[in-house]
């Protein structure tokens, strides 16, 4: 499962490689960011609760633990859905961090929506039914949870 989550973020990264002018940025919780130009990226990892970015060559650019990390786009102040489609997305987890239960908001109607364990284990798949959802986490291990809602991922934490 952890390859099929590292797949899908390298897969990300590289179709948006087309757009050589963006850049993924990596936003942290003390304000500070980093950015690396798509076309220097050529995977993106997320293991041992460590967010990593290695070159085409394989070289190292970037790692920073999860725990610090705000949110990532493909675009200043864009998410990878406003990228492709053109339209705003407002993908919101809250109260993050949650103790029983986490409400997203900001989805579309039939999307996919995943629940990541930050070692790459899926552990729950849902369909939404609308443009916000409540997921019951209370019965989860206090930690750090990757959600992929279509093409966007976002972090929470469950205390």
């Amino acid at each position: 499962m952890k390859q099929k989550i590292l797949l899908l973020i390298a897969g990300l990264c590289l179709a948006l490689s087309s757009y050589s002018q963006d850049k993924l940025y990596v936003y942290l919780l003390t304000g500070e960011s980093y950015q690396e130009a798509l076309e220097n990226i050529g995977s993106m990892t997320i293991a041992d609760k460590t967010l990593r970015l290695y070159a085409l060559d394989g070289q190292m650019l970037y790692e920073q633990s999860l725990k610090d990390v705000k949110k990532l786009t493909f675009k200043e102040d864009l998410s990878v859905e406003e990228i492709v489609s053109g339209q705003p997305v407002q993908l919101k987890a809250y109260p993050n961090p949650t103790q029983d239960a986490i409400t997203i908001s900001g989805l579309k109607e039939g999307e996919t929506v995943r629940i990541f364990s930050t070692d790459g284990q899926l552990l729950k798949t849902f369909t939404a039914e609308g443009s916000e959802m409540q997921i019951e986490v209370s019965s989860y291990r206090k930690g750090i949870y990757i959600l992929q809602a279509g093409i966007n991922i976002i972090k929470f934490i469950k205390e």
